[in-house]
């Protein structure tokens, strides 16, 4: 299936999950069509946020805001993920895992990390699951 506006905004329309109908919100806004956003997904599966990719989640203030309002679904997202994975005894852990978790010295650094893990985790389901493209 393709990432047209017309399969993006379907699927938007059929979830009550607050993360992936921002996501996809971004998605529309921000790439003109579908081989454009198929692009910019594959770089950003391969890279992440911290490239600057995703121009909402540059600066602490609007990661940090990001992080805050999409709490409970990142954090679900977390403890799904982190089930899949046997060395993985606490949600603590799981984090300390995540790219970029050596840097995180402060809860500002922290909700950043969490916005950057909710976008791309979000991202990967909705192209692999949603989409049913490989990645």
């Amino acid at each position: 299936m393709e990432l047209t506006n017309e399969n993006l905004n379907n699927l938007k329309n059929k979830t009550d999950n607050q993360l992936k109908i921002a996501v996809v919100d971004y998605l529309l806004e921000n790439h003109a069509d579908h081989e454009e956003r198929n692009s910019f997904i594959r770089d950003l599966l391969q890279h992440g946020c911290v490239s600057g990719m995703v121009t909402d989640l540059i600066y602490y203030k609007d990661s940090n805001a990001f992080s805050d309002k999409y709490e409970g679904e990142i954090w679900d997202l977390a403890n799904e993920q982190m089930e899949s994975f046997v060395e993985t005894e606490n949600i603590l852990q799981f984090f300390a895992n995540l790219n970029g978790s050596k840097d995180v010295g402060s809860m500002e650094q922290f909700k950043n990390l969490l916005a950057w893990y909710g976008f791309e985790e979000m991202t990967r389901i909705i192209y692999e699951q949603d989409f049913e493209i490989e990645f």
